[in-house]
């Protein structure tokens, strides 16, 4: 998010299915530089939680619930059954979402900076993910709380990412 060349956090996917070919669940949720990142959650139980899907205006600080294990954006299953026809069970805050907020906590330089990630999501009856990054922003001055949507602060301390440059390869 800083353009340090570090990733900050990605957006993972994974599938999984039964031998038959038939039944199959499909995941989608963050990860940060290969293990799991501090992000808002809702239903955190255990290892496995759900990133919470913010709306706008929304403090991201430390006084928010940030979970950091598994946190899923969405799970959904897809049964094709031969005699009963196909069956879709989809689960998770972030089902077909527009313009919401991923609350971000992240590391620069060892000093704790919050962040937003805005994202549009949508999922199709067989279980596909489209994820859409539209926007996103950091707070430059450590453990100051910035709002979701918000992309510059009273006195110009935010900074607002290029999507371009995260196109790029920056993270």
């Amino acid at each position: 998010m800083n353009h340090d060349g570090v990733s900050d956090f990605a957006i993972w996917y994974r599938v999984t299915g039964t031998g038959s070919g038939y039944s199959y669940t499909k995941w989608a949720g963050i990860t940060e530089s290969g293990f799991s990142p501090d992000v808002v959650v809702v239903n955190q139980s255990g290892h496995f939680g759900y990133a919470a899907a913010l709306p706008p205006n929304l403090p991201v600080w430390k006084k928010r619930g940030f979970g950091s294990y598994v946190q899923a954006l969405g799970v959904c299953t897809f049964n094709l059954g031969l005699e009963s026809g196909s069956h879709t069970s989809a689960r998770g805050p972030w089902r077909n979402v527009q313009s919401r907020y991923l609350g971000l906590k992240f590391s620069i330089s060892g000093q704790i900076h919050y962040g937003w990630a805005r994202l549009n999501i949508k999922l199709n009856k067989r279980c596909d993910f489209v994820i859409t990054l539209t926007g996103y922003a950091y707070e430059t001055i450590p453990n100051k709380l910035i709002l979701t949507g918000h992309t510059k602060g009273p006195n110009g301390d935010m900074v607002r990412g290029s999507l371009g440059h995260l196109a790029g390869g920056a993270g």
